[in-house]
Parts: structure tokens; C-alpha cells; sequence
């Protein structure tokens, strides 16, 4: 039977209990706490004394939990890990003075991610921030290399030397003038336009080719006449009658809304695309961390979580 829990037990000596627990043998635990092995074998005999009763069985294998050791186990680390939390939690919620970077692809920058780092600023007002818009192949080279924190683009799931997590997800339209979306019914016609493409390198492009390779074009096809460094010069493009485009409905809202340019009618047709985040592996920490944390939640809120 376990003794009522002695007022001089600390956090140190359940620490030390833990790492022991979960290595199984005392000169592991030893490196990992780094102390001596005496001085583990130590901190266990006295919280055996605290609390009343042996918490391992040795042998020359190591070290094995008793019965009322595995009991033990089970709470102390409950409570270790919620005290961690708690330190955590208490440490975000502090308002910090810090410069919060962030690199993205076009899309993201000029239209999702302006509204939620206004309203992270408006919880942490010490912040300054900066964010710069880049392609995606240029921002994903960025993380990789350490020159920046982390980044969000357009259309990649996957990159070598950089983590990737899905933010939400965005449809792609096709979209041209009025009199060109009219007379486009299907596959052929929709072929008989130039595409207005993003430049190499833009996650889009990667997108869009991908997507009509499905619905029957060649890759002669997809050789480009017409390459733009941007949205919004191929929305120019568009509203001179020439050419038609796959756009998000992020950058199309204004001319849509005042009939300059018009969603092409196509049967089964569908395009999308994933917002991703571009971590460094080892994870983001400080104020990239609380901003990470807080665009995850502010997107479920306002129902971007498609």
C-alpha cells in the first residue's frame, strides 16, 4: 500500500522516477539526465523512502517497474506532462516583442494571408511583421537553406528537406472574357485558346498542368505562348478578349462581381489545390510557433478548413 504522498516529493526526484521508468536501466538514465549513476540510484532510494514503497524490481538487466511502480508511473506522468503543457500554454500567452517572417506564393500573400496576420497582430501588438511574396519553388529553397522560418505556397504536398502540412484547400476556376467563355462547351474547345500561364516555378503552373493532362491535353499543349509573374497581370491578359486562365476565386472575386470575366462552363471539370505550409524539420518555435498555432485556429473559425 502506498503512503499518503510526502510533502518533500519534487519535481526533480519524478523526473528522475520517469527517465528511469521508461529507459529500464539506470546508466541510460544517467546520460540522458546527465548525472552520475549513483546519484540516479540515489534520487530513487529517496523517493522510494518518501512515498513508502519500492518502485523497481532490479537485476542485471536493469531495472523493471513493481507493481505499485507501474501504478506510480501512470500518474506521475500525467502530471508531469500536463505541468509541461501548462508552462507552454503560459509562455503563448504572453504578449512577445518579436519580428515574425513570413514568406508566400502569390495567392496567399496578396489575398488569404494579409487578413489573418492583422488579426494576430491585433492579439500581440508588440510584433512587428514582415511578409514577402515569392514563388513556390523560391520559398521552399528558402526554408530548406535556414533563410527563412517557414513559408505557405500554392499546390505542394511534398519537398525534400523541408516538412509540409496541408492548410486548406482552393479551387482552381477556369475563367476567360464573356465572349470567349460562351462559345467554350468542352475539352476541344477550351483547347482551341492559349492558355496564360504562371511562370516556371509557380505551384500553380505544377497544378494546372497536372490537371489537364487529365482532362486530354498533350504535353505539346502545355507549351506556353503567354507566361505572367503574377495573378493579377494574367487577369489583365484575360480582360483584353485573349486567351483563357485557371485562377483561384480569391483573386477573381472584383471581376467576376462586375461581369469582366466569366467562370467557363465545363463538364466534369474540376481543379484544386492545397494551401501547404513549409516547415523546417526540426519544427518552428518562438513567435513563428504562436503565429503557426493561431492561423490554424483562426482558419477552422472561419471555415477554411475544406
Amino acid at each position: 500500500m502506498v503512503s499518503s504522498f510526502h510533502s518533500k516529493v519534487n519535481l526533480s526526484l519524478l523526473n528522475t522516477f520517469v527517465i528511469v521508468a521508461e529507459k529500464k536501466k539506470i546508466s541510460v538514465a544517467s546520460r540522458v539526465l546527465k548525472l552520475s549513476q549513483p546519484a540516479v540510484t540515489a534520487q530513487i532510494h529517496k523517493l522510494e523512502e518518501q512515498i513508502g514503497t519500492s518502485l523497481f524490481a532490479r537485476s542485471i538487466r536493469g531495472v523493471a517497474l513493481t507493481k505499485e511502480g507501474e501504478l506510480f508511473y501512470g500518474s506521475v506522468k500525467k502530471i508531469l506532462d500536463l505541468i509541461e503543457k501548462s508552462i507552454q500554454e503560459v509562455s503563448k500567452s504572453e504578449d512577445p516583442e518579436e519580428h515574425l517572417s513570413i514568406l508566400a506564393s502569390r495567392t496567399l500573400g496578396s489575398h488569404v494571408l494579409p487578413s489573418f496576420v492583422m488579426a494576430f497582430a491585433k492579439r500581440h501588438p508588440k510584433i512587428t511583421c514582415q511578409l514577402s511574396i515569392v514563388n513556390t519553388e523560391t520559398a521552399i529553397q528558402r526554408v530548406r537553406e535556414a533563410k527563412d522560418t517557414f513559408a505557405m505556397v500554392e499546390g505542394f504536398s511534398r519537398a525534400v528537406g523541408v516538412s509540409t502540412k496541408r492548410f486548406f484547400s482552393d479551387a482552381l476556376l477556369p475563367v476567360a472574357s464573356p465572349e470567349i467563355a460562351l462559345k467554350i462547351k468542352d475539352s476541344k474547345g477550351l483547347k482551341s485558346h492559349p492558355v496564360l500561364w504562371r511562370e516556371k516555378g509557380s505551384g500553380t503552373r505544377d497544378v494546372i498542368e497536372k490537371a489537364l493532362l487529365k482532362y486530354g491535353y498533350s504535353k505539346k499543349d502545355l507549351v506556353p505562348l503567354f507566361e505572367f509573374e503574377s495573378s493579377e497581370a494574367i487577369i489583365s491578359g484575360l480582360r483584353e478578349g485573349v486567351g483563357i486562365g485557371f485562377l483561384s476565386r480569391w483573386s477573381l472575386e472584383d471581376d467576376l462581381n462586375l461581369g469582366r470575366l466569366k467562370i467557363i462552363a465545363l463538364p466534369n471539370f474540376t481543379m484544386k489545390r492545397d494551401f501547404s505550409w513549409i516547415l523546417p524539420p526540426q519544427g518552428l518555435s518562438g513567435i513563428s510557433a504562436i503565429f503557426f498555432d493561431f492561423a490554424e485556429k483562426l482558419k477552422v473559425e472561419r471555415g477554411y478548413s475544406y
